[in-house]
């Protein structure tokens, strides 16, 4: 997606001429997009579990107590499976935080910066080198992780009012 030499584009141009429309993977949704692939597998690995430990009788019961499809889902599938969420939600966002490559390979020709990259710059780029302001920077990054693992622990703190135990027929 290399606006200059990618194969999509050369393909489109190609296809629909010179003046085709060409996509950018050094913008910010190109990066995005990019990133939310690496995030994919974790996320799917940690709601799966969770997702296969439902029980449906829960479900079942609901609904046969008279609940519709989406009353079901607010209060009995999202309470069960929300630890496994948002544990996965916290972890994609402190990966993507703290990703060096992406923003680094596809961000810099875009012009975009990113806290990775301004560690990278202050260490690595200036002469003399600011350690004073990449451990600031790097500060931060500490910081946004104590609040999202703060964020984790609050909750599910009450995690344990949600825990089914039941018997599975055979």
């Amino acid at each position: 997606l290399n606006p200059n030499s990618g194969i999509i584009n050369s393909m489109l141009r190609l296809l629909l001429g010179a003046g085709a429309p060409v996509l950018n993977i050094d913008t910010m949704a190109g990066l995005i997009f990019v990133q939310s692939f690496t995030n994919v597998p974790i996320v799917y690995l940690i709601t799966l579990a969770a997702m296969k430990s439902l029980d449906s009788s829960l479900e079942e019961a609901s609904r046969v107590s008279g609940r519709g499809v989406l009353g079901t889902f607010v209060s009995v599938t999202v309470p069960l499976v929300r630890p496994a969420v948002i544990s996965a939600f916290l972890l994609a966002i402190i990966g993507g935080v703290g990703a060096f490559e992406f923003p680094f390979v596809l961000g810099q020709p875009g012009g975009l910066h990113f806290l990775a990259t301004e560690v990278y710059f202050y260490a690595q780029q200036r002469v003399p080198p600011a350690y004073g302001s990449a451990g600031d920077v790097s500060v931060l990054y500490a910081a946004i992780t104590i609040v999202c693992v703060s964020a984790y622990i609050w909750s599910t703190r009450r995690s344990f009012k949600f825990q089914v135990v039941t018997g599975r027929s055979s």
